[in-house]
């Protein structure tokens, strides 16, 4: 069991239980448990960004490609962040996924969901169909 203990408090504040081995250093212990805030701030990232909280559909699948191109989209900004970390061309969250959307289509051949090829063009959709 690991805990956090601030100096000012009487008691510790945070707790965390291990499965890890009894000998595990204890810098070691702290790093991985740190870890779980980085995996939490990118699920936040992933949900405010990219927005992995948007999806309306109905099927499993279709919640599974939605958080795919999401988790690519946010794998493209963070790349994106990393190469050019005072880029002034900013593209709107719209656009990335438009772009990404179109070029894993364009690599697959066909959409996942309703399996129709890439060339054949849907009709189009009145206000009662969306």
């Amino acid at each position: 069991m690991l805990h956090e203990w601030p100096k000012q408090e009487k008691a510790p504040t945070k707790y965390s239980l291990s499965s890890l081995p009894a000998d595990t250093p204890l810098k070691e212990l702290v790093r991985l448990s740190k870890l779980r805030w980085r995996v939490e701030r990118g699920y936040q990232e992933l949900k405010g960004e990219v927005g992995l909280d948007h999806f309306e559909g109905r099927t499993w699948r279709g919640f599974h490609l939605h958080a795919t191109l999401c988790m690519v989209a946010h794998g493209f900004l963070a790349l994106r962040r990393a190469l050019f970390p005072r880029s002034r061309t900013r593209w709107p969250l719209p656009e990335v996924r438009r772009r990404l959307q179109h070029l894993l289509l364009r690599r697959i051949g066909h959409c996942p969901l309703c399996l129709r090829s890439i060339g054949a063009r849907a009709p189009p959709r009145g206000p009662s169909q969306i």
